[in-house]
């Protein structure tokens, strides 16, 4: 069995990237982090081209991944996840795949992302709206849900 990130490095992630998923895949633990604005607007363009859509999501994937089978670094984190790839070619086309850049990009609610398969985590767990967040009982202010 491969490596896998003890709970206190999974929190570090957490902390260093605010929103990541965790995949169970066979034997290996992959972690992948919150994409930037930038590189949702690099996919959704590669997705507009014939000739990039197909490789979209798998190199949106290369550039997100920040843990796999216990590797912290995001370099040694790409690496193995390469080698992953070679064994499982259509993982990106996986309903766990889509549901990573689903989940962390804001295509689905957090709530939502639990309905999306076994084998997937998001990390922060989404929190529920309470009225005692605000003095007025209003969600939006501050030290309420986001």
């Amino acid at each position: 069995m491969a490596e896998r990130l003890s709970e206190d490095a999974l929190a570090a992630l957490e902390r260093t990237h605010k929103k990541i998923a965790i995949v169970d895949w066979q034997e290996h633990q992959l972690v992948f982090r919150r994409p930037t604005r930038d590189e949702c607007h690099a996919y959704r363009v590669k997705q507009e081209q014939p000739e990039t859509k197909a490789d979209a999501l798998e190199q949106h994937l290369q550039q997100t991944i920040v843990s796999f089978d216990g590797e912290g670094t995001p370099l040694a984190a790409r690496a193995g996840f390469l080698a992953f790839l070679d064994e499982n070619p259509m993982f990106a086309s996986s309903a766990r795949g889509k549901a990573v850049f689903a989940s962390l990009s804001g295509l689905v609610e957090l709530e939502d992302a639990a309905d999306l398969g076994k084998g997937l985590s998001v990390r922060p767990a989404p929190r529920k709206p309470t009225l005692e967040a605000s003095p007025s009982g209003s969600a939006t202010a501050p030290g309420g849900p986001n």
